[in-house]
């Protein structure tokens, strides 16, 4: 009888992580399965060693729900699963390739998006702030007015994007006229260039070094390509809305 209560409640339990639901309201079903498992045969596991057996139930969920969390932080759970899971006003990385940021979420091509398909994801003014590392060198010139535009509106007023590119007009930079190595660049960067397509969006423009930045912590810091004078670092701030006149 203690086999077949764990039995059942493992599979209630299972069954309800990976259901069509989201994590939450998994951690809900998981909930409702184990203790209704568990009430129908309590008379019998406590007698049989009941409380070892509901140890061993809530050992397991808690490494169920951990394991799931992991997932997700790896970038497992699909964009609007993972938007749901981040704070009120989440933070992207954005063409992060293989440099996740735990509490971020993480995007790029290798997970199902691009630049070019737009941040449709993200409600207007509904991001904390934005950090890009060496990932709009492989946007095209063309794309680039959308791309940055689409930073400006799903940032919150006072939000910050933070980037971070080869600096293609430096003449002592390794990058200086285009990155060639193994992934060559496609378009050129620099902190006069990047400043153009942030004035445009409509950002104010602020130069900041490697360690400094406008944001309340340093998460948006990245710094896995070198650093200056091949590497340059840029951030903007959406400015906040101004009160109306006569208000």
């Amino acid at each position: 009888m203690t086999a077949g209560l764990v039995l059942r409640a493992a599979l209630a339990a299972r069954h309800a992580l990976v259901g069509h639901h989201g994590l939450v309201a998994r951690h809900a079903h998981v909930g409702h399965h184990v203790l209704a498992a568990a009430g129908r045969r309590l008379p019998t596991a406590w007698a049989a060693g009941g409380v070892a057996v509901l140890l061993v139930i809530l050992l397991w969920l808690a490494f169920a729900v951990r394991d799931a969390w992991a997932s997700h932080r790896r970038g497992g759970a699909p964009i609007a699963a993972a938007v749901a899971l981040e704070p009120t006003h989440p933070r992207l990385n954005l063409g992060c390739g293989d440099h996740l940021l735990p509490g971020f979420v993480n995007l790029d091509r290798t997970r199902g998006w691009t630049f070019e398909s737009g941040l449709r994801d993200f409600a207007d003014g509904s991001v904390a702030a934005i950090t890009i590392s060496h990932a709009l060198m492989y946007v095209r010139e063309q794309d680039i007015p959308f791309v940055v535009s689409e930073c400006h509106r799903v940032l919150r007023p006072g939000g910050v994007i933070r980037i971070t590119e080869d600096d293609t007009e430096n003449p002592t930079s390794l990058a200086f006229g285009g990155w060639r190595g193994e992934d060559p660049f496609v378009t050129l960067t620099s902190p006069a260039i990047v400043a153009r397509w942030l004035a445009r969006a409509g950002f104010e423009i602020h130069e900041v070094t490697e360690d400094t930045t406008l944001f309340p912590d340093r998460s948006l810091c990245q710094s896995v390509h070198r650093g200056p004078p091949h590497v340059f670092f840029l951030e903007g701030v959406r400015p906040a809305a101004r009160a109306a006149i006569g208000s």
